[in-house]
């Protein structure tokens, strides 16, 4: 996705025009915690909707929902500030099998 998203910003000057969006890996951190509060006696709402990310060639922000210095091999966006879920790119980026332990 961030390569995608790369691409877009990159050529919509030469008229390419681009949207981008999907389902974000986060979703998975968001369900973990509305599970573990569940589990602790919290009453839980019936349906719980999280926006999914979109982006298009106007709105795209190196740096904010796409990284031109990063590589191209993870979802762009992975934060969801309302729900506590605040990984960002460089963060997750940053990590490797050593400190997954």
């Amino acid at each position: 996705e961030n390569e995608f998203r790369k691409q877009i910003a990159e050529h919509y000057k030469d008229g390419l025009k681009g949207m981008s969006y999907g389902q974000s890996p986060a979703l998975v951190a968001i369900s973990i915690k509305a599970a573990i509060s569940a589990l602790q006696g919290n009453v839980m709402p019936q349906l719980i909707s999280i926006p999914i990310p979109v982006a298009d060639y106007k709105t795209l922000k190196d740096g904010e929902n796409y990284w031109s210095n990063l590589s191209a091999n993870f979802f762009a966006p992975n934060q969801f500030l309302p729900c506590g879920v605040t990984f960002t790119a460089p963060e997750i980026m940053a990590q490797s099998e050593a400190n997954l332990k």
